[in-house]
């Protein structure tokens, strides 16, 4: 299941959902939570919250990951509602070495390129 989860800082949820059909995208995504519908924005636990129940319907998933390239509201947003974080880290700020990098076992990831999310949930997978 795919989510976007969005603080919407420049127009409302409306616009960011008009978008999406337009270019095609939201049949890609199972569910779309934005800030001003929820009342809260990123790094809040509440829109992270809202995402997971949408998502999840109550069912426990294998994994749950959430990828952003903001460090405070993606990636220890996603950690403060214990969510996996992957933070998108195109200037090489955090890792200068090989993307995916682990920041913190099993619980933060940065990658260089969005592509190299895919690998991540394989990493995940050594986690206990």
């Amino acid at each position: 299941m795919i989510g976007v989860v969005s603080n919407v800082i420049f127009w409302s949820s409306t616009v960011s959902r008009k978008l999406l059909d337009k270019f095609g995208l939201s049949r890609f995504i199972d569910v779309q939570v934005y800030a001003d519908e929820v009342g809260r924005a990123k790094p809040h636990p509440a829109i992270f919250e809202r995402a997971y129940s949408l998502l999840t319907h109550g069912a426990e998933p294998d994994v749950a990951i959430h990828v952003g390239d903001g460090f405070k509201e993606d990636l220890l947003g996603a950690m403060l509602d214990d969510v996996i974080g992957v933070y998108i880290d195109r200037t090489g700020v955090l890792i200068s070495g090989g993307s995916p990098a682990e920041l913190i076992r099993c619980r933060a990831y940065a990658v260089r390129k969005l592509k190299e999310v895919l690998l991540v949930p394989h990493l995940v997978s050594g986690c206990s």
